[in-house]
């Protein structure tokens, strides 16, 4: 169990009085997590209702499409408060970008603090909702800036593009060998003990066919440390690097879609066109 010592500590309780604090510590069954580097604490699109507050470390914001991290998150700061507060999916991915120490608090909890706490609990994550909120959008806004076309053609560089070598850039080693290598143009090559193959950038699942479940199950493997590609695998601790990849590619999508439409409408052609 924590203690209102720790909470004290951490701004987000500055305006808790004691007997609010020993509440939430009674009835939070609040947990302390350390969260190795290149950890996914947050995937964009789950479902959850639990808000984290970061205790030590540094961790990353990403949110797709865009390739580069929208903000980093320091001590003290909460994220995870969208899902907490209301029933929906996660909004961003949020990655440990070193080890990182959490704070992790469940939503129901909620219904057993006394109507003043729980209100005090909830008015807090409101302001928290709203400044990240304002934050996210002022750096979504600065992605989206338009792109300036210069005098230049961005069909003939796509094309031109899809000829050219690809530099290969290896994006995740484990220790047992397994890499993963970026081919560009959503490809990846997998490796390991001397095995080489070919596969698509897709998003992963945890819903596994009967198939590779029996495959693991053979081999004495954990079906829970994979995920389930495109007729492949991949460990689970592969899955902050394999997430950064697509949201590159995603950003690049998104870059060329709007530099063509651009280009058109700059020529007087429709940009539906």
């Amino acid at each position: 169990m924590i203690q209102t010592s720790l909470l004290e500590r951490i701004p987000f309780f500055r305006d808790f009085s004691q007997g609010d604090l020993e509440e939430i510590v009674l009835h939070s069954d609040a947990q302390l997590l350390k969260i190795p580097p290149n950890q996914t604490i947050l995937n964009e699109g789950d479902m959850g209702q639990t808000c984290y507050i970061l205790l030590r470390g540094k961790a990353v914001i990403y949110k797709r499409p865009f390739s580069n991290p929208l903000s980093w998150l320091k001590p003290g700061q909460v994220f995870g408060e969208v899902s907490f507060l209301t029933p929906r999916v996660r909004v961003t991915s949020v990655v440990a970008e070193e080890e990182c120490i959490v704070l992790q608090f469940d939503k129901a909890f909620l219904q057993d603090l006394s109507p003043d706490c729980r209100d005090k609990f909830k008015d807090q994550m409101i302001i928290t909702l709203v400044k990240n909120l304002d934050s996210l959008r002022e750096v979504i806004e600065e992605y989206k800036a338009p792109v300036v076309i210069e005098h230049r053609n961005p069909f003939s560089d796509y094309k031109d593009a899809e000829g050219k070598e690809v530099k290969e850039e290896l994006c995740y080693e484990d220790d047992e060998g397994f890499k993963i290598i970026n081919l560009g143009r959503r490809k990846v090559r997998l490796e390991k003990d001397g095995k080489s193959t070919e596969v698509e950038l897709v998003p992963l699942t945890t819903n596994m066919p009967g198939k590779f479940l029996n495959i693991l199950k053979s081999q004495g493997k954990d079906p829970e440390d994979y995920l389930f590609g495109k007729d492949f695998l991949i460990p689970r601790r592969a899955e902050s690097a394999w997430k950064r990849m697509l949201v590159a590619e995603d950003s690049k999508k998104l870059k060329m879609e709007r530099e063509m439409k651009s280009y058109l409408e700059k020529d007087g052609v429709p940009g539906a066109l």
